[in-house]
């Protein structure tokens, strides 16, 4: 007991042998801003995961060791929810018919083990949708991007899950617009893109 205690308390200088379940890091532009989702993605196995091995109606880490952390550096709506910048744990709660996506201010966490409701920023619901083809690692991912749409994947075993995203750039373009074309150097074709895209006159 004596050698193992001081072998656990010995400081570790490196990672000697792979994690289970590996790490991911994505950085997303979005608007004029980004989203950064940090993450650990574990694999099935063979398992039945979702009743089983992360039970229905209990409060999932959504990956593996922290718990997810899903940062913004501008404020955005989740389905249609307004989210300030900042960053967050992304924790949900699966279902069989419905998902419960939850941010909890409470950013670093280790797996759901301390999480607290009362730390909550938002809750919302989210329809799972049946995969024909498995997924063996844990994604999450960002698809259909646009200046201010998009959407953030989740695929795990044999589910998918879509959470939309939007973002309200105009004021903040508009305003950049103007003050540009005070200046020497005028953005005309960034100005006329834009208002082309957005029908402006």
């Amino acid at each position: 007991l004596a050698i193992a205690f001081i072998l656990s308390s010995a400081p570790t200088h490196a990672q000697i042998t792979p994690q289970p379940s590996s790490s991911q890091s994505i950085t997303q532009g979005f608007g004029l801003g980004t989203i950064t989702l940090t993450y650990s993605r574990p694999n099935t196995k063979g398992r039945t995961i979702f009743g089983t091995v992360e039970p229905f109606d209990k409060v999932w880490r959504t990956g593996a060791n922290w718990a997810t952390v899903i940062k913004f550096s501008d404020d955005i709506t989740l389905e249609g929810n307004k989210v300030p910048a900042g960053e967050y744990a992304l924790f949900t709660i699966p279902g069989e018919t419905e998902w419960t996506v939850i941010l909890n201010k409470k950013a670093k966490q280790w797996g759901a083990y301390t999480y607290n409701q009362a730390d909550d920023f938002l809750r919302f619901k989210v329809k799972p949708v049946k995969l024909q083809q498995p997924v063996e690692t844990l994604a999450l991912q960002f698809e259909n991007m646009y200046p201010t749409t998009g959407e953030l994947h989740l695929l795990w075993e044999n589910t998918a899950l879509t959470i939309h995203m939007g973002c309200d750039i105009d004021a903040k373009v508009m305003a950049r617009i103007d003050s540009a074309m005070k200046t020497d150097k005028k953005p005309y074709y960034d100005a006329v893109i834009y208002y082309w895209n957005n029908n402006k006159d």
